[in-house]
């Protein structure tokens, strides 16, 4: 008798501990209706290998550069699938301004032995994100959760430059000392750029991914995801803005270039094949591609 009471309290117990271990394990990770906001992880494991090894110059992925942000959203319709939404950009490529100082001509004209200067600047703008939508379904009850899904993203991209003169273009001065952008120094020029529009691209594509996530704390997780893209792109028209004088007259010339060539890609490899960007420098982040990522759960 005595030893069917402690098998049957070894029974109770058993059971206890297992409905215990499950609640204990259904609060590491969201459940319907819950919320999830994250984050680029490279960056904070880039400076945590700095910590470690003494380096300055980390880089979790190469083919992303380091100021390239993506958020991430996600609701969770059910326990075990969400819709998400992802939005990437780069606020450190918005503007870039550079200064050259030129020769004054017109305090040269006043004193050949003057050194006044005067400065030329060159203003450029890049605008380039990308946004993406989809659904995940996740499998497995414990902090290691894996999970299968599928994304469709439309990326923009396009750069712009505009330029400032210190020696204005008149009739006196038809041909005013300017910055060689290209190079360096200053040189006369009888035509210079006022502004260049690139081309804008756009980019329509499907992804399918996969990955897993540890939940290192309750509703936290650290996540990894690979995935396979199918995408096609296409390009808007070149412009650009010139000034010249035509005898006496001063006048400003447009002219229009053919947009990009129209791509289209399957692949995985963002950087080298240039998913998502014409010029194959930047790819998708957050969609993909062997990028670490952390989620926060409300």
């Amino acid at each position: 008798m005595k030893r069917i009471a402690v098998l049957l309290s070894s029974c109770v117990l058993a059971v206890s501990a297992a409905f215990a271990q499950e609640e204990t394990t259904q609060k590491f990770y969201p459940a319907a209706g819950d919320f999830g906001v994250g984050i680029e992880a490279s960056p904070i494991l880039d400076f945590v290998g700095n910590m470690f090894n003494g380096n300055t110059n980390n880089a979790s992925d190469s083919r992303w550069k380091n100021q390239d942000y993506t958020l991430h959203g996600r609701y969770f319709l059910t326990n075990d699938d969400a819709v998400r939404l992802h939005l990437r950009f780069n606020p450190d490529d918005n503007k870039t301004i550079s200064r050259r100082f030129i020769t004054d001509q017109a305090a040269r004209t006043l004193n050949p032995l003057s050194n006044d200067k005067v400065e030329d600047k060159r203003v450029d703008w890049n605008n380039d994100w990308r946004i993406a939508a989809g659904y995940q379904h996740f499998r497995g009850t414990g902090r290691l959760r894996g999970f299968v899904g599928g994304d469709v993203f439309y990326r923009y991209f396009k750069s712009s430059s505009e330029f400032y003169y210190g020696n204005k273009m008149n009739e006196f001065n038809s041909s005013p000392l300017s910055a060689n952008w290209g190079g360096t120094g200053e040189a006369a020029k009888s035509e210079r750029p006022i502004s260049t529009y690139g081309s804008g691209n756009h980019s329509l594509g499907l992804v399918a991914f996969t990955g897993a996530e540890y939940y290192f704390y309750q509703n936290m997780c650290l996540g990894f995801e690979v995935g396979l893209a199918l995408q096609g792109s296409f390009g808007t028209r070149t412009k650009t803005t010139t000034e010249k004088m035509v005898g006496s007259q001063y006048m400003k010339i447009e002219k229009e270039g053919a947009p990009d060539n129209s791509t289209f890609h399957f692949g995985t490899n963002p950087g080298k094949k240039g998913l998502g960007a014409p010029s194959g420098e930047k790819g998708l982040a957050g969609t993909g591609y062997g990028n670490f990522y952390l989620v926060f759960h409300f």
